[in-house]
């Protein structure tokens, strides 16, 4: 399953962001602040 989360360095966005990495989906993420964010690829 592809995911978009919005507002990805926000507390709810940065919770859905790691639950959908540990089970295997497909992430695309949208940041205001990209400085915040953790750039993870190719997981």
């Amino acid at each position: 399953m592809t995911i978009t989360v919005f507002d990805s360095t926000g507390r709810t966005g940065r919770h859905i962001l790691n639950l959908g990495v540990r089970r295997g989906h497909r992430i695309t993420a949208f940041t205001h602040w990209p400085s915040r964010s953790r750039v993870r690829r190719g997981l």
